[in-house]
Parts: C-alpha cells; structure tokens; sequence
C-alpha cells in the first residue's frame, strides 16, 4: 500500500506511516479460512488474532466471501453445529483491491459494497490469493478520532 500521492496542502509524512502501519495491520491479522474450516475453528481463528471478520477462500487462497462477527453471532442464534463448514453460513462477497492503492480508495470500495473490509492483493486480482484484509476497524485504529484525516485520503 502506498500513500496518496503528495499534491493537497495538507499532505505529510503521516500518510506514509499510516499506509505501511495498514498494510501490517492487514497482513498479520489476515484470517483466511479454507474450503472445510469448521465454524468452530473459524471462531477459534478469530478469537485468537482478535479480529471481527475473517477471509473465506477457496482451494487457491482466493476470496470467495467475507465472514464477520455479526455471521457468527448469527450462526450461534440459529444453534448451528459448531462442525458444520464456515462457507456454508450466510457471508457477504469479499471485494478484493489492488494492496498499493491509497488507504481512501479502500474506504470508499467498502462504501460502494456495503462491506466492512476489503480483500488485498497485488494488482487487486480476484484470480490471485489474498494477502491482506483491510477493515473498517484496523482504518478506525490509524486515523483515530479524527474524520477529516480519513476524508482527506478519500
């Protein structure tokens, strides 16, 4: 990932520790869970990298779905078999962008899917695997309480 490119008078250094600050974020929390993962090991997978939403793939490691907290709560309220695979609850598509585009661009993909995250990869490939997970909340952590850093990046 890489920052916005230098040309608004407010642009600075920050964007550039923020963009890699994300891109850490998004690779080391990056929960990719494979055709079989049981929802047990899911939450287990979940719980244990502390994040809210998890990558569902395929065989390749490519995005087939987005599965959250919320579908997890879900799945518990409808008492369905810890055993039974992950990929089989309901799950939001997975929008997959390019990993050096600015972290706003990541924002606004998120606005126009109606998704909390977005699925990186190099070249934004839906055919390549993931290699991150960028959500709303790792965005919230780096620009903190302050919207119009966040607006300025859009």
């Amino acid at each position: 990932m890489r920052a916005a490119e230098p040309g608004g008078p407010v642009h600075s250094e920050v964007w550039i520790r923020q963009s890699a600050e994300l891109d850490r974020l998004a690779r080391r929390r990056l929960v990719a869970l494979p055709p079989g993962a049981t929802v047990c090991e899911a939450a287990a997978r979940m719980r244990e990298t502390e994040v809210r939403a998890a990558a569902l793939t395929d065989g390749e490691g490519r995005a087939v779905g987005l599965l959250t907290v919320v579908d997890m709560v879900g799945a518990l309220a409808d008492h369905v078999d810890g055993e039974s695979p992950a990929h089989n609850l309901p799950h939001a598509a997975l929008p997959v962008v390019d990993d050096a585009l600015p972290v706003g661009e990541f924002v606004l993909q998120m606005m126009r899917s109606g998704v909390s995250a977005v699925g990186l990869n190099a070249g934004g490939d839906r055919q390549r695997p993931l290699e991150g997970l960028a959500t709303a909340s790792d965005i919230a952590l780096l620009f903190g309480r302050n919207p119009a850093l966040t607006a300025l990046e859009i």
